[in-house]
């Protein structure tokens, strides 16, 4: 088992950029307690739950949409889960309501709800099969409930203490049909059985030792690759879910412990402490996520992928500290693309914002380095004596000495702590490994050290040496020895001729151009000095390289394969450090980051450079030219159209008076478009839409058409209209046509006209993708009309169009191409 450290600093805090950061709802959190209810997000990731400014509201928020829809319930919501795409539980005391959204095709939401009650105070709520909830009251009992309100079924905890249940620690594996809960003391846990009521652990779990545990989520769908085949996983938190325990459930169930992974938080002070988080798992299981409460961090937890654990860690900030946290796989379809990012929920004391994490930051190498190694528990008798022989052998193989601190591992854990027992052999033979790699290391290192001493003495000989040859060289030098060399030549010989009593031959001198410069002794002295300073360095070069050899042929390779014998004995094999949380990677990693943000920051301020530019460049009088032009041609067309309707009219009324004239032939009533409108409403009242559709479409008048799409009736059945089981392909397509046909010289009715044709065109994608794909004579029929909505709509000026009408008009578009092409 590793522990690794992990500390939160806010220089080093990854900022999402600002077109990933989106307000949802402002909601104020002034009338809460302390204990505030959780968020809670469906299976689509589309619907969010959370408690409105007062506990006993419920809002459904439809994030895409922006809709939403507000419930009262009778009692304080403390508890808040998501069963399933749209149907949430909430409970608080001793009620319990199972709330279901109905989500209309204009995004609206409307909430229908189903409550019961239990016989005692709620503790925890987990999401369960069959739309069925399990929950854990004060009174020991465990009671799954159905979404009628009523018990499925009830028992008493196998290990109820004496004192009322207060922890909220609730847990369940919907496949298997286990739970987490409370044991029989505050810092015990349980693994129960729904389906045999029963615990399935031998022993007592204590996953914090002495420490309460605050949360515990069981891993329900992934695997990891270089688990035992059966194993299930748990993660367990304590310390205000500021230490995370990561522990795997074998085939006979024994709980063992992988890692554990502790995190910090530093102050501007520079002093660490463990603030409060809040602990969410996305749907994908790859992510945990920790939410401070204190401070505007969340820490992301990345678990690996071949072993229940941490693999990278990276830290956000989130403009406040959290309430509460959620977080989903959010999918974004380009044109080409399709993107999946991680994204979090926040609710702070203001309002309810989205996250989304750039993906390049928050994926990379590990970052993660264990502190100090710990094995598996052992309660074998032998083990210390086997651990101490083994440090014996390392001193006698690699010459470390008695005195020299070597860490002796831990021999036995309490099975509070460590869950399985394992034989200490391995651990005994991973430990002499890697006793054995550390002494070569610290050798290797003392041969580094001594050699750097040697290179450094050669070069400071060099250095001497050179100043020497540069002193003789001097001129002015060799004048100052020559003449302090005659000076002691002459009082050594004058001290000679005294002490022997006989004349002082004389010795013949070397002269140059005249003048007397060295004697012949003299200068075979300082030739002997210049060749010794001439050798020196190949002499030292000689003596390095010998002794370099001779030191690593007579040391490295015993200790090599001292270390390679020690590594072939070990049962398991030796765990191998990973290249990705190396020193060299993590400052790699961190250099790429660094660059990464500043490339964004200059992106970011050239980007509103530009902006500004851009404003400044566009005067105001084009912008008022513009509009003008665009309200002379709207006028324009209004003339036209009265034009005709004038003419129309004047040609009706010569029509009607040749009718009159026409002697004993009968006269056809002619209904006025009032008339065709309330039959119509009349038709649509009665279910028969396509009639009523065809009535007004059969008048050839575009305000009629949108007088019937505005009436109450198909406002509030508008998806039964825009249904392709509802109107022919044909009629569909000419209501369409109409609603499309210059649609750009009426600014105002853009939005109403081209949230239509989005409806019918989103409705009946699949057919006309599978008339495509099965009957291409037919298609190609309909490609006219479908370019000439096309073109219509496109000759819309989108920066004089709201938001929502943009996105529309731009699905159309993608719906359509493929259609046409």
């Amino acid at each position: 088992m590793d522990t690794i450290s992990y500390v939160s600093q806010e220089s080093n805090r990854n900022v999402c950029q600002a077109n990933n950061v989106v307000p949802l709802a402002r909601v104020k959190a002034t009338q809460f307690s302390e204990e505030l209810p959780p968020l809670a997000v469906s299976g689509s990731n589309r619907i969010l739950c959370y408690t409105n400014k007062k506990p006993a509201e419920v809002t459904l928020l439809n994030r895409i949409e922006g809709k939403k829809a507000d419930t009262v319930l009778s009692f304080s919501v403390t508890h808040l889960v998501s069963m399933s795409e749209l149907t949430y539980v909430a409970a608080g005391a001793q009620s319990i309501v199972f709330l279901t959204a109905d989500l209309h095709a204009d995004g609206a939401i409307t909430v229908s709800s189903v409550e019961g009650s239990l016989p005692d105070p709620i503790c925890a709520l987990a999401a369960n099969t069959n739309g069925t909830v399990a929950v854990t009251t004060t009174a020991g009992q465990l009671l799954v409930v159905g979404s009628d309100g009523n018990k499925v079924s009830s028992f008493g905890l196998p290990s109820t203490p004496k004192a009322p249940i207060r922890s909220n620690v609730l847990a369940v594996h919907k496949e298997l049909q286990l739970a987490v809960v409370p044991g029989k003391n505050q810092t015990a846990l349980d693994i129960i059985s729904l389906n045999s009521e029963k615990s399935i652990l031998s022993k007592p779990w204590f996953p914090h030792g002495d420490v309460p545990a605050d949360a515990a989520y069981i891993i329900q769908n992934r695997q990891f690759t270089g688990a035992a085949a059966g194993s299930r996983f748990v993660l367990t938190t304590a310390h205000r879910n500021t230490e995370l325990r990561f522990w795997m459930l074998s085939e006979d169930n024994n709980m063992s412990l992988v890692e554990q992974l502790t995190v910090t938080t530093q102050s501007a002070d520079e002093s660490r402490s463990q603030t409060p988080r809040l602990l969410t798992v996305n749907q994908t299981e790859e992510y945990v996520l920790l939410a401070s409460t204190t401070v505007p961090s969340i820490v992301i937890v990345e678990l690996d992928r071949i072993a229940f654990k941490a693999s990278r860690v990276t830290d956000w900030f989130c403009m406040a500290p959290a309430l509460f946290c959620v977080s989903f796989i959010r999918k974004v379809k380009e044109a080409k693309t399709l993107s999946i990012d991680l994204s979090a929920v926040i609710r702070t004391t203001e309002q309810l914002t989205m996250f989304t994490m750039d993906a390049s930051r928050l994926a990379g190498s590990s970052n993660l380095l264990p502190l100090t190694p710990m094995p598996s528990a052992s309660n074998n008798a032998g083990s210390a004596a086997s651990a101490q022989a083994a440090t014996t052998n390392v001193t006698k193989w690699f010459g470390a000495s008695a005195e020299s601190p070597m860490i002796i591992p831990p021999t036995s854990v309490s099975s509070s702590i460590a869950g399985n027992k394992v034989t200490s052999s391995s651990a005994d033979a991973q430990f002499v490994a890697g006793q054995a790699a550390a002494a070569l290391k610290e050798q290797s290192a003392a041969f580094g050290e001594t050699f750097s001493e040697i290179d450094e003495k050669l070069v400071s000989l060099q250095k001497n040496a050179r100043q020497i040859t540069t002193t003789f060289q001097d001129p002015k030098l060799k004048d100052e020895a020559q003449f302090a060399g005659r000076e002691f030549a002459l009082r050594n010989k004058h001290r000679l001729n005294q002490a022997a009593g006989a004349p002082t031959p004389v010795q013949p001198q070397v002269t140059t151009g005249g003048h007397v410069v060295m004697t012949p002794a003299q200068a075979d002295l300082m030739q002997g000095v210049r060749n010794l300073i001439d050798a020196i360095p190949g002499y030292v070069r000689t003596a390095t390289a010998e002794s370099t050899k001779k030191l690593l042929g007579g040391v490295l390779p015993q200790a090599v394969s001292r270390a390679m014998s020690a590594a072939e004995s070990v049962d398991q094999d030796a765990a191998l450090p990973k290249l990705t949380i190396t020193e060299g990677m993590q400052t790699f990693s961190a250099a790429i980051d660094k660059i990464q943000q500043s490339q964004n920051n200059i992106l970011k301020q050239e980007r509103a450079t530009n902006e500004s530019l851009c404003l400044r460049m566009v005067p105001s009088n084009e912008r008022h030219t513009k509009v003008l032009q665009t309200s002379k041609s709207f006028l324009q067309s209004v003339k036209s159209e009265l034009s005709l309707l004038r003419d129309e009219i004047n040609c009706t009324k010569k029509i009607v008076k040749d009718i009159k004239t026409l002697g004993g032939a009968a006269t056809v009533p002619v209904q006025s478009a009032e008339e065709v409108l309330a039959e119509a409403v009349a038709l649509c009242s009665s279910g028969q839409w396509s009639e009523a559709v065809a009535k007004v479409d059969a008048l050839g008048d575009l305000p009629s058409l949108m007088h019937l799409l505005q009436s109450d009736i198909c406002t509030e059945q508008r998806g039964t209209i825009t249904s392709s089981s509802t109107l022919p392909l044909p009629l569909m397509l000419q209501v369409c046509r109409k609603l499309a046909n210059n649609i750009a010289e009426q600014p105002g009715n853009v939005p109403f006209r081209a949230k239509w044709v989005h409806d019918f065109i989103v409705e009946w994608d699949d057919k006309l993708a599978e008339l495509k794909t099965n009957d291409a004579s037919q298609i190609a029929a309909l490609q006219p009309i479908l370019e000439e909505i096309l073109s219509n709509l496109n000759s819309i000026d989108l920066r004089n169009t709201d938001r929502a009408t943009r996105n529309n008009l731009k699905l159309v578009d993608r719906l359509i191409q493929p259609l046409i092409a």
